[in-house]
């Protein structure tokens, strides 16, 4: 940089050094709003959209598959789906996520190190939600934004349980129960009346995510402690879905999406401290680890974002799970594929499997369709 002085002469301006360190900071304090902010604009669209009410609100329209009947003319059919593109956004960031998480695993990272780096991080990105409200929070509700972490962290804790000391080829079939008891707990603890149509959806997807999943491979050890683990981690996540929506979206709801969400993976990362007693600092200081860790993280972090900010602010969380069952498709996809680039067992699966993991991604995309058209 120069100037001029009087006489004409350029004389040189010291440069200012640029403080990296400064800069990397607020780009890392400002990361979180940007997101949120974004996330905001794209709920002011939906919500400027004509929603459709529920089918429950149309007695008139009642059918088989509780579809609107066509002798009454309503708004076209997806009016009142456009918040579901947040879970399909989720289950693709999830799908790419797992991908970075599994290279990270294969250098030796252990469950604790993954779940502690993917909660920070969730912990971070909801953060920006505080500085988009202005309510006060009321200290005798804090109980329940606690309440849902406490179901968070146990299903993740029972994915571990099942995962590292069960038998994963029926862990991970087992996991799909989820969008199935989804369904039965928005209608227990919610108190939601759904029609014929989520109920079949529910189903399809349930077994589709088994069949995408299923391996055929493994002795199948420690069945009994397996199904127990995966179950509870299933059980614990669907009741975490449901009473985010129940304390947010309800009719009866006290909290905002920008309360309670922060406070909430507050809780979270409070609770995955837990988790410091795997967490391996040895592998995370190795830089393709660490990196691994971050990236995949971070993923994991936006998807949840994607499927709880949808559950708070909209509801819907049948649907919602129905939709995010894409990410057994999408995952078995990038697998297939890195292997194929990168070297794997899935570049190598029978012919068997590959016809059930294709019958398992039609019966899950079957489950979507139906839950959009006539859920």
């Amino acid at each position: 940089m120069t100037t001029t002085c009087s006489g004409g002469a350029e004389v040189p301006q010291p440069v200012q050094p640029i403080n990296r360190a400064q800069t990397a900071a607020d780009q890392t304090i400002e990361m979180p709003v940007a997101v949120v902010r974004f996330m905001t604009q794209l709920y002011g669209i939906t919500k400027s959209l004509p929603i459709l009410p529920r089918q429950r609100d149309f007695p008139f329209a009642a059918g088989p598959l509780g579809y609107r009947s066509l002798r009454h003319p309503q708004p076209a059919v997806l009016d009142d789906s456009y918040h579901l593109l947040f879970p399909l956004a989720a289950s693709v960031l999830f799908a790419c996520g797992l991908l970075f998480l599994k290279r990270a695993t294969l250098e030796g990272a252990n469950p604790w190190t993954v779940s502690l780096v993917a909660n920070l991080w969730a912990a971070t990105l909801f953060s920006g939600f505080w500085f988009l409200e202005s309510e006060p929070v009321h200290v005798w509700l804090l109980w329940q934004p606690a309440l849902v972490a406490v179901f968070y962290i146990s299903g993740q804790m029972g994915t571990f349980f099942a995962i590292t000391h069960g038998d994963v080829s029926i862990a991970a079939p087992l996991f799909g129960i989820k969008v199935l008891l989804v369904a039965i707990l928005a209608t227990l603890i919610g108190g939601q009346s759904l029609p014929t149509a989520i109920w079949l959806a529910a189903t399809l997807a349930t077994i589709g995510i088994a069949l995408v999943q299923w391996t055929g491979a493994g002795t199948h050890s420690r069945i009994g402690y397996t199904i127990l683990s995966a179950m509870a981690a299933s059980t614990s996540f669907s009741i975490f879905d449901v009473l985010v929506q129940r304390f947010c979206s309800s009719p009866t709801a006290a909290w905002s999406s920008g309360r309670f969400l922060p406070i909430m993976f507050w809780f979270v990362a409070s609770f995955s401290t837990v988790f410091l007693v795997g967490f391996q600092r040895e592998k995370f200081a190795i830089p393709a680890v660490r990196r691994s860790l971050l990236i995949g993280g971070l993923l994991i972090g936006l998807q949840a974002l994607c499927i709880v900010f949808t559950l708070s602010a909209f509801g819907d969380a049948p649907r919602v799970n129905v939709v995010y069952s894409m990410r057994g498709i999408w995952g078995v996809l990038l697998a297939w594929g890195a292997a194929l680039i990168w070297g794997g067992s899935e570049a190598s699966l029978s012919r068997k499997t590959m016809v059930f993991r294709l019958g398992g991604a039609l019966m899950i995309t079957i489950s979507v369709v139906i839950a959009i058209l006539f859920g």
